[in-house]
């Protein structure tokens, strides 16, 4: 452990993982102030001295910033967005371009004003509420350093850290979950994905269905006029304190993701193929070899009725009745669903798409 002391107005990075502990003045982070902060491995967390202030740092590390880390055009965007009345926010932008953390700064600005926040987070390669894979809705109404303390209210598995070949399952994960916000504030967070049929097939009808009162662009000139032909928009800066991340970076947040939820215990459940579908199909109308699209390792889910997610699990065994393992073993009969990512079974990290289920989708 460490003592860091800072001057008021001071900018420091803090990176993950780590914890940190005020022990006098005080700490703002994406506009709240916060006496602990926890930052999950492979991320970084900007944050201002609101006051000459003594940090403890019980573990990670900090970098320290000669400006500050929040570009103006944020704060200029928000205050823009709460004097509108605007409730309903869509962000565009790419890889690495500050979109979870305006995200994040937008829903305590939200909470500040109205008491409540919503969130959908439809990055289904690092997403934050619910595991990778999904697309989740996440309700707060307490400031949050980062999307990853909001509370998970439901969430729609997708079937791969992608959104390739599952454009549809996005889509409708997207129009189901807005409603349930009920007209409080909500923000949609995305993918980098911002080229080609990422754009003009799968944001586009994001913003269809969400249909936002406003949107929020990150950087991109060309993207905020193609954004703006769709209805009002805000072009802002990338922050200048973002650590660009690598695929194994992100890769290794989503092991940890796996890890910290399967950790909590495999309990070993039998279920019936007659309730086992495969990226939406049923088991039984799978074209193809069986040994491809069900195997040892590969990701599932059992699913409520309304198709939402009851409990993760990975396959055990394939041969006969499929046997999974869950730290969460559904009480009742329920639908499993198989999806493309495989993962191995003592450690929990990815290990990469089935190709099997691949095939399904037809994507290259």
């Amino acid at each position: 452990m460490a003592l860091v002391r800072l001057s008021e107005g001071e900018y420091i990075l803090a990176v993950g993982e780590g914890e940190l502990y005020v022990r006098s003045g005080g700490l703002e982070v994406f506009g709240s102030s916060f006496e602990r902060l926890y930052i999950p491995p492979t991320k970084a967390v900007p944050c201002r001295a609101i006051s000459d202030s003594e940090v403890e740092i019980i573990r990670g590390g900090i970098m320290t910033l000669d400006s500050e880390p929040i570009p103006d055009s944020w704060v200029d965007a928000i205050e823009t967005i709460m004097s509108s009345g605007a409730r309903k926010v869509m962000l565009f932008g790419g890889v690495d371009a500050g979109k979870t953390g305006f995200a994040t700064y937008l829903l305590n600005s939200f909470i500040e004003e109205y008491g409540v926040g919503y969130v959908i987070d439809a990055d289904v390669g690092q997403s934050d509420i619910g595991l990778p894979t999904s697309v989740g809705l996440g309700r707060a109404d307490r400031p949050v350093p980062t999307l990853l303390e909001v509370p998970v209210l439901k969430e729609y598995c997708i079937g791969l850290t992608s959104p390739r070949g599952l454009f549809h399952r996005v889509v409708e994960a997207v129009s189901i979950l807005s409603p349930l916000a009920g007209g409080e504030p909500l923000v949609l967070n995305t993918t980098g994905w911002v080229t080609g049929s990422g754009l003009y097939h799968l944001k586009r009808s994001k913003y269809s269905v969400f249909k936002p009162d406003v949107s929020v662009v990150f950087g991109d000139v060309d993207l905020y006029r193609y954004v703006s032909l769709l209805g009002e928009s805000i072009l802002v800066d990338r922050p200048r304190s973002i650590l660009p991340r690598s695929h194994d970076t992100r890769k290794m947040y989503r092991d940890w993701r796996f890890q910290r939820y399967f950790s909590l215990g495999m309990e070993r459940c039998t279920v019936s193929k007659d309730n086992v579908y495969v990226l939406g199909i049923p088991y039984e109308k799978v074209e193809g070899s069986m040994d491809r699209v069900l195997v040892p390792g590969q990701l599932g889910a059992f699913l409520n009725r309304d198709g939402s997610v009851s409990s993760y699990a990975i396959v055990l065994e394939s041969d006969g009745d499929l046997t999974v393992g869950t730290p969460f073993p559904p009480s009742d009969e329920k639908v499993f669903e198989a999806t493309a990512l495989k993962l191995d079974i003592e450690s929990f990290s990815e290990m990469g798409w089935i190709d099997g289920v691949i095939d399904l989708l037809s994507i290259e």
